[in-house]
């Protein structure tokens, strides 16, 4: 017959309430364990001694670059300054100006005709000559002007020797223009306005196309400076016109040209084409060409 062994109730709480159910280790290293109705167990010391260092583990790659930044204001531009060694004289007379060195002034007298504005003035000397040089500051396209003081004591001339002169000028219409005048008139009205500011030298050409009918006469073409023919101003006459004759019995007709130098006083002159025709004939300019181009600037 079998036999059969239990555990009474009380028994079976007990053996739970030994029970572990969980462990931890604390800070001194020991490991401590709970039993089911909380109380603990010191089951010793379970932290081992630090291990060794390991090595280095590999670089990490480069992060990308951040996006750059905006570019801050440009600061407003400085006041120049005068270079040294530039000594300032306002309202200076240039003919004093004989120790070496540079100036600057607004409003000099004795400059290159007597232009005012702002100038620079180099001045060096050799024995008992004294050179000066002048650029003006105040133009977009400033002038350079050169003159030295001789032993005597006097100035020479300011001579031009670079910069500034007006843009040459074309006029061509190409037009055909009956000409009917029996006294000097304009052909075209103005056509160019020269503005400089100091007296020059201008070279100008003028051709077109003469025509003259059958008959007694004849065609005469002239630049004019604000009103004047320059066949008037002296030593042109009459070589510094066009000039077309015709015969009683036959036409005439041909190309001519002719170019001239004129001088021009500081300010703006006005260049006109004009015309007239001698008898009764029928006359015409025409595919006129006016060619202006500034040469030089005067002495003085």
């Amino acid at each position: 017959m079998a036999e059969v062994t239990g555990l009474t109730a009380e028994r079976m709480l007990e053996i739970e309430a030994a029970s572990v159910v969980s462990g931890a280790v604390d800070g001194t290293g020991e490991l401590i364990l709970t039993r089911h109705d909380a109380s603990t167990i010191d089951a010793g010391h379970v932290l081992g001694t630090a291990g060794a260092k390991g090595d280095q583990g590999i670089r990490g790659l480069q992060g990308i670059d951040g996006i750059q930044g905006i570019q801050g204001i440009q600061g407003i531009q400085g006041i120049q300054g005068v270079a040294p060694g530039v000594t300032v004289i306002n309202n200076g007379d240039l003919n004093t100006k004989t120790t070496k060195g540079s100036y600057y002034g607004t409003t000099m007298t004795n400059t290159p005709h007597g232009n005012a504005g702002s100038w620079w003035v180099d001045v060096t000397t050799s024995g008992a000559l004294t050179r000066q040089v002048a650029v003006e500051q105040d133009q977009a396209h400033p002038t350079t002007w050169t003159r030295t003081k001789n032993t005597g004591g006097t100035w020479s001339a300011w001579i031009w020797t670079g910069g500034g002169l007006p843009d040459p000028f074309i006029y061509n219409p190409g037009t055909t223009n009956v000409i009917t005048a029996t006294a000097w008139a304009s052909v075209y009205g103005n056509v160019a306005s020269i503005t400089n500011r100091f007296p020059m030298t201008v070279d100008i050409t003028l051709q077109g196309w003469m025509n003259c009918a059958a008959g007694v006469g004849d065609l005469r073409v002239s630049i004019a400076t604000d009103g004047s023919n320059v066949n008037a101003a002296p030593a042109l006459g009459w070589g510094s016109s066009l000039y077309q004759a015709t015969s009683a019995a036959q036409a005439n007709a041909g190309s001519s040209a002719v170019k001239i130098k004129l001088d021009f006083v500081k300010g703006t002159t006005n260049i006109m084409v004009h015309a007239y025709k001698v008898g009764t004939i029928s006359t015409s300019f025409n595919y006129g060409i006016l060619e202006v181009s500034p040469y030089k600037y005067l002495d003085g």
